[in-house]
């Protein structure tokens, strides 16, 4: 579920207070706003995010457990579960990953991506993560005529993710 309490002030000060309250909310919902870095988002969400300031540009602080979820990652067409009780935080300019444990759902293969996702109010998302792998499946591409790679690639090594969502650069130190 989710609850969303708070209020908006319409007149000329455009202050905004709300809090977003998440219990076992279905994160496939969330796939439009995850759809530049991540798609198939599965599983649950709880925790809560609050929203308070001025409407142009709010403060914004939120953590959020994601216990049993998985994703695809849009670039690199890899599917991974989420291992554990997993925490994002989430404020006005990134998305933090702190050590997320990872196994592809293809292989079983497995690593540990952390980092963030710089945004400006969810917009104009810049990545940065970093994947610590041993043997994961990396890459999971079919041949596309506009794809600069695809393919299907382990690798063991740390793995760095960095740039806007259409102009990834991927950064490799692997065996």
């Amino acid at each position: 579920s989710l609850v969303l309490n708070g209020y908006y002030n319409t007149d000329s000060t455009g202050l905004i207070d709300l809090s977003l309250d998440f219990n076992r909310f279905q994160i496939a919902a969330l796939d439009p706003f995850a759809s530049p870095i991540a798609e198939n988002l599965r599983g649950l969400l709880n925790g809560s995010i609050n929203i308070n300031g001025p409407i142009t540009k709010p403060k914004i602080d939120g953590r959020l457990n994601i216990p049993k979820a998985a994703m695809t990652i849009s670039f690199l067409q890899t599917d991974y579960n989420l291992v554990g009780d997993p925490v994002i935080t989430i404020n006005n300019s990134e998305i933090a990953f702190p050590e997320l444990n990872l196994r592809d759902t293809r292989f079983g293969t497995a690593g540990v991506l952390s980092g963030k996702v710089k945004h400006d109010n969810f917009k104009d998302f810049d990545i940065d993560l970093k994947i610590d792998a041993k043997e994961l499946l990396v890459l999971n591409t079919k041949s596309e005529a506009e794809d600069a790679y695809y393919g299907t690639a382990y690798a063991s090594g740390v793995i760095s993710v960095k740039g806007p969502p259409n102009k990834v650069k991927v950064k490799a130190v692997v065996e």
